[in-house]
């Protein structure tokens, strides 16, 4: 089933066929990212009904690489563990990747001259360049010339493995496997097709599922689509901008979540923020509240300022002490509306 995200949980079912082909997908998914058959996977996706866990696990196995079948909790321990078990590829969402390594900083660990990491696999949750810049930064994967590399999926659609970014997509596209989905970008709000490059919602129908296939499925994700511009012969999706359910209304302005992400993340003094939409009072108000080492009214504005630069909304910051907010092992849920 899905995480439950936007509600109840959405149950699938899966014929024998359906558990081959996407099984055969997350493999191909894994492939373009660089995993082989001589490495140690530490999937740290959710088991149980959630696609992810067992999506991963199947793909894993049917490269033949290891796979240490985590989970999500017991973070220290997980920590220790990449280290003991010589893990080279890490799975799991952006933001529990993001904290696995502050737990690694906790404990003294040097990422880059103890763990032997050199891909991370993160999906789930919407990320963005900096997101996996950091990942790959702080998870010590540069050092070993490697990368954070989005795998793309949803529960309707089998799970993960619908599409993967390869080490050539920059952070910015996924190849989509078109061979077994049918895709087509349309305008959220009429539900007319759009042509190609233009962003809107990703509609998916799918070719090969049996149990529950899909016939112009909805997924509410924004993309643009385009085709293939290296040696893979598949089209390629924009790394997710978000979903049509996140956006944020605030004084007639559509903002993403994401687009305030992408400015905090690429900023090196903010270790963790979240993103509150008060509308207890007449005057509405959009806070960012930022955890850093080093607050300052000069970091205040700089923030506001590429904030209102790419969303239009001139926000509030308000600094707070570190560990102070949040932290998530599964999908993020770093925005809070206060209606």
């Amino acid at each position: 089933m899905t995480s439950g995200t936007t509600g109840v949980p959405t149950v699938n079912a899966y014929t024998w066929s359906d558990i081959e082909i996407w099984t055969s997908l997350v493999a191909r998914s894994l492939v373009t990212a660089g995993v082989t058959k001589n490495d140690i996977v530490m999937n740290i996706y959710g088991y149980g009904l959630f696609t992810g866990g067992i999506g991963l696990h199947q793909g894993i196995q049917r490269i033949g690489a290891k796979v240490i079948p985590w989970s999500t909790g017991r973070t220290e321990a997980l920590a220790r563990a990449l280290k003991d078990f010589k893990a080279t590829v890490i799975t799991g969402t952006p933001s529990y990747e993001l904290l696995i390594a502050e737990t690694l900083r906790k404990l003294n660990i040097d990422a880059e001259k103890e763990l032997q990491l050199r891909l991370a696999i993160p999906g789930a949750e919407a990320m963005s360049k900096e997101m996996l810049e950091r990942i790959e930064h702080e998870l010590g994967l540069k050092a070993r010339e490697g990368r954070a590399l989005e795998i793309y999926g949803l529960t309707e659609a089998l799970g993960p493995g619908v599409a993967q970014e390869c080490p050539d997509d920059n952070h910015e596209w996924l190849h989509i496997w078109t061979d077994h989905y049918l895709v087509e970008i349309i305008d959220p709000e009429t539900g007319e097709r759009i042509s190609e490059d233009e962003e809107g919602e990703m509609v998916i129908t799918t070719l090969s599922k049996e149990g529950m296939p899909l016939i112009r499925y909805r997924t509410r994700d924004i993309t643009r689509l385009i085709e293939s511009d290296d040696e893979i012969p598949f089209p390629k999706i924009g790394m997710l901008k978000g979903r049509v359910d996140d956006v944020i209304f605030y004084k007639g302005v559509k903002v993403f979540p994401t687009a305030i992400s992408n400015v905090l993340m690429s900023c090196e003094e903010v270790k963790e923020f979240q993103i509150v939409v008060d509308k207890t009072n007449r005057e509405h108000r959009l806070i960012v509240r930022v955890e850093t080492e080093k607050p300052s009214e000069k970091l205040a504005e700089k923030l506001i300022e590429e904030i209102r630069t790419v969303a239009f909304v001139t926000p509030e910051v308000e600094f707070v002490s570190l560990g102070t907010l949040p932290r998530f092992e599964g999908k993020s849920k770093r925005v809070v509306i206060k209606e």
